[in-house]
């Protein structure tokens, strides 16, 4: 069962119901979320037209974590840590200081640029309501599940594969405040970008 729900997710995605479309951030707009990002943001995104967008509950299907730039990350300690310099995506040394996110993809839970999640039409950033010191425990937390595959099946009893939302969910769940209530949905316990956004509207562990 889960190799056909694996054949399913990776037939829809990056694909999109209108041809032609590359969803992306204007430079501008890029460039105002760098001064505004801090480690530990979890940046929620969107691409229009994209055939995710038909199976996954509510406007935001997507998030990663940002880790933040080169010198954010040494400060935090994320940089020395094993997982976070042998599970970057290949390429990244170029990016050390546009910032870095932890991101689970088809291709897996890895450490990637700014450039992954602003590569989308819409975006929301929401911040733990934490201090410095824990968001950094936190992100060292994360990043042990660095190098783990995508979980098609989106079962968030087990953490050997992993969601892009669970990424937040191992980062978090139990730091601080902090605490997650999941839904069932499909037959499964899972977590949605669309939860993380309302909790933060909410103003429950994260802000806008």
């Amino acid at each position: 069962i889960y190799g056909l729900q694996k054949l399913g997710g990776l037939a829809v995605a990056n694909r999109y119901v209108k041809p032609g479309h590359e969803p992306g951030l204007p430079t501008g707009i890029q460039e105002q979320f760098r001064q505004l990002l801090r480690p530990g943001d979890v940046i929620a995104t969107r691409k229009e037209y994209a055939l995710t967008n038909y199976f996954l509950p509510g406007y935001w299907p997507h998030v990663a974590v940002y880790l933040g730039n080169a010198e954010q990350t040494e400060q935090l300690g994320i940089a020395r840590q094993p997982s976070f310099r042998h599970h970057q995506l290949p390429g990244l040394v170029h990016e050390t200081d546009r910032g870095f996110v932890l991101e689970s993809m088809k291709d897996g839970v890895l450490v990637r640029s700014l450039a992954s999640p602003f590569a989308s039409d819409s975006i929301s950033i929401l911040r733990p309501q934490m201090e410095l010191p824990v968001i950094g425990q936190s992100l060292v937390r994360g990043l042990e599940h660095a190098g783990k595959s995508y979980d098609f099946s989106f079962d968030f009893s087990r953490s050997d594969q992993l969601v892009c939302t669970e990424v937040v969910y191992r980062s978090y769940d139990g730091m601080g405040q902090m605490k997650f209530s999941l839904v069932k949905r499909a037959g499964r316990m899972t977590l949605s970008g669309n939860d993380l956004v309302e909790m933060a509207l909410n103003s429950q562990c994260l802000d806008v």
